[in-house]
């Protein structure tokens, strides 16, 4: 049996499957198989597959359109290898990626999933930028609690994993935070601090033709995760005001929430950190967790004391059921923050 599996699903994939398949077929690492799962393409998908002779190649053709997320779930289940690599038909995976990963699974056997950074391209494959995003295991755990860090393709796990946490889900469309998310509550994920894998990004790729449907699913995601942790629903307005702090986007107007609406914002952020810390899994740093959270929180007010204004902010503040030193930190934060827009010209 091989090592690894090393899995993609392909569908209308001709323009850059040639550079995603070499790119693995070329690893140093050799024991693996390739399995694709090739899901009725209307291009020449199939021609350019089969126009392999690599012996490490398994190309499943569907007998009907599957579709992405239950290809690779099919792909899972005919899985050989002891570890599952993911991999997509648009990128490409360092030549020394799966030996890397490999090598760190060797050095610390205990652990059961691994990713990396990773750069990224454009259409005509140059690279444009990297991505290192969270890096440690207590920074990966925290921000999946509301958004996804992890490259899909770069990912390389147990496959034991699958058999205790289950597939892909089939419904959501950011599939891959969803497992990933559900993984992190069990598991220790470990981020390898270099690019072992280049992204593509082009107009016809998943996540841009999805960007909307992918961000809902996401949010989807953290909100039904926030009522899990908290044992109960939250009004709509608050928890998209909370998502989009947590992931520092900043599309909320503040202007349409009531001075209630935030402190109570404040009051669920802080509850939400402290079951985030609670439901952290054995072998996680929980006082960095916890310090993450608070970074959040901080964060938070600041925001809303540019937009409100610092006297409105203060009578906030004071208004929060928080101790001394929490507020202390905060005014000093937002006072430095208003001097130095002052010297720039800018008015909160």
């Amino acid at each position: 049996m091989p090592k690894v599996t090393v899995l993609m699903a392909v569908f209308n994939a001709e323009k850059y499957l040639r550079e995603a398949v070499e790119s693995i077929l070329n690893q140093t690492f050799i024991d693996f198989e390739f399995l694709i799962v090739y899901d009725k393409s209307q291009d020449e998908t199939l021609e350019i597959l089969l126009s392999y002779s690599d012996q490490r190649l398994r190309i499943i053709e569907n007998e009907e359109k599957l579709g992405f997320v239950k290809s690779l779930n099919k792909g899972l289940s005919l899985a050989r290898g002891e570890f599952i690599a993911r991999m997509d038909a648009d990128d490409i995976s360092h030549p020394e990626r799966l030996a890397i990963q490999i090598d760190y699974f060797e050095k610390c056997p205990w652990i059961d999933f691994v990713c990396s950074w990773y750069d990224v391209m454009d259409e005509a494959g140059n690279i444009v930028d990297y991505i290192p995003d969270v890096t440690s295991s207590d920074e990966i755990y925290y921000t999946l609690n509301f958004r996804n860090c992890i490259a899909h393709g770069s990912v390389m796990f147990r496959e034991k994993i699958i058999d205790v946490i289950g597939n892909y889900d089939e419904n959501c469309a950011s599939e891959d935070y969803h497992l990933w998310h559900r993984i992190s509550k069990s598991y220790i994920i470990h981020k390898i601090d270099q690019p072992l894998y280049i992204w593509r990004t082009h107009e016809t790729s998943i996540c841009s033709v999805n960007s909307r449907k992918l961000r809902e699913a996401s949010y989807q995601i953290f909100l039904a995760n926030l009522i899990d942790l908290l044992g109960r629903d939250v009004e709509d307005k608050l928890t998209r005001l909370m998502w989009d702090n947590f992931c520092n986007t900043h599309y909320t107007d503040l202007n349409d929430y009531s001075g209630y609406e935030l402190i109570t914002t404040a009051e669920i952020i802080r509850e939400l950190n402290a079951e985030i810390v609670d439901a952290a899994p054995a072998g996680l740093n929980k006082r960095s967790i916890n310090e993450l959270g608070d970074e959040k929180y901080v964060r938070y007010l600041i925001i809303v004391g540019r937009k409100i204004g610092i006297l409105k902010m203060f009578e906030l503040i004071n208004e929060i059921g928080e101790n001394t030193l929490y507020k202390a930190v905060i005014i000093r934060k937002l006072a430095g923050n208003l001097m130095r827009n002052k010297i720039k010209g800018k008015n909160y």
